[in-house]
């Protein structure tokens, strides 16, 4: 189980990382409006309720500077896709950048944290899922370039995997799970 007692503030440069508190949510309600997503009433509260329950960590990345919320990356230690569950591997999730910090390397730096959270709490591998179309390239790349690798499941669609000859929508339910070890 993360429970990011030992991590729970990293100042990297022009960002720092902390866990996110209930004073967060009207920033991250309003972060998620600003970045088009349509989550449903009470989404971070339910996340953060889930977090006091040592299931999921949400982790915010404030810009140093102006301290505005710039990011965040959630890892679920109960994810739903039944491989990671099955095999006990944390899940990073909902990694979101906003457009004017992009190309900073905040979106990796909230990745590897993540992978600091699961590595101090003894787990060896980690999941994460990207969507399919281009909105998802740039997280494509991140992902491949801090070392993640094709589950070798195919595709998934809502946590569930796609068998050959099914119809899926490509839309934000449609994804690659992949997966990296955490052992040097």
């Amino acid at each position: 189980m993360t429970t990011g007692k030992d991590m729970q503030h990293q100042e990297t440069g022009d960002v720092v990382i902390r866990r996110a508190v209930q004073d967060d949510i009207p920033a991250l309600d309003a972060f998620a409006r600003g970045m088009g997503q349509a989550h449903e009433a009470g989404y971070f509260a339910r996340c953060l309720e889930e977090q006091a329950a040592a299931r999921r960590q949400i982790f915010l990345a404030i810009d140093a500077a102006s301290g505005v919320l710039a990011g965040y990356v959630q890892l679920n230690d109960y994810p739903l896709y039944a491989a990671f569950r099955r095999f006990g591997l944390p899940e990073v999730q909902d990694l979101n950048v906003l457009p004017d910090f992009r190309g900073r390397g905040i979106g990796a730096r909230l990745v590897a944290y993540c992978e600091d959270v699961a590595r101090a709490a003894g787990k060896t591998e980690m999941g994460i899922s990207v969507g399919l179309y281009a909105s998802f390239g740039a997280a494509q790349r991140l992902y491949v370039r801090a070392g993640y690798m094709p589950d070798g499941a195919g595709i998934a669609y809502d946590d569930i995997p796609v068998r050959a000859g099914e119809m899926r929508a490509i839309d934000d339910n449609l994804t690659l799970k992949m997966t990296k070890s955490l052992v040097p």
